[in-house]
């Protein structure tokens, strides 16, 4: 008798088994195919615009520290002070220390124009106290048209300190 109560309890539990596999089986292809094709059908357009705003806005957020990273090199290149140059009339700086200044900082904009195209403005008119630098960067974005803006900007200014005669000590 126990082999067949444990024959018809083992083909009980078979009988179990085969049942939760094909309600299984049936709750993963039966009619929740649909819904998975809405879901995706949803989903991708808001995955793709949100991947394509994501690498537009690092590129942006690149140009932004380049043109950042250029502009604090550029004043510090101004505020250098010119040995020949740094005779001083009552009003301060002379003219051609001032010229010279702002033609340190453009030549310094111009040599990192390389793949990216940098415009400068330079004001002077602090000088020698300070120099500040404002550099323009165009944005090269791999998908275009997303409301990114296209020129970025960076501002910096530097201050050479009194006294200091040689190696990179400034202020900025």
């Amino acid at each position: 008798m126990k082999s067949g109560c444990s024959n018809r309890r083992s083909r009980q539990l078979s009988l179990a088994t085969k049942n939760l596999v094909r309600h299984l089986v049936n709750v993963r292809t039966g009619a929740d195919r649909g819904d998975v094709m809405l879901w995706v059908v949803v989903a991708a357009p808001f995955l793709l615009v949100g991947t394509i705003a994501l690498v537009s806005a690092s590129e942006n957020w690149e140009a932004r520290r380049e043109a950042h990273a250029v502009a604090a090199a550029a004043s510090r290149s101004a505020a250098q002070a010119d040995p020949l140059l740094t005779r001083t009339n009552n009003s301060g700086a002379s003219p051609d220390a001032r010229t010279s200044a702002q033609q340190r900082a453009f030549d310094y904009v111009a040599s990192q124009s390389g793949d990216t195209s940098y415009s400068a403005t330079v004001d002077v008119s602090e000088y020698p106290n300070s120099v500040s630098v404002t550099v323009e960067s165009t944005v090269d974005y791999t998908f275009s048209g997303f409301g990114m803006p296209l020129v970025v900007r960076g501002t910096a200014s530097a201050t050479a300190l009194e006294g200091v005669t040689d190696g990179e000590q400034f202020e900025g």
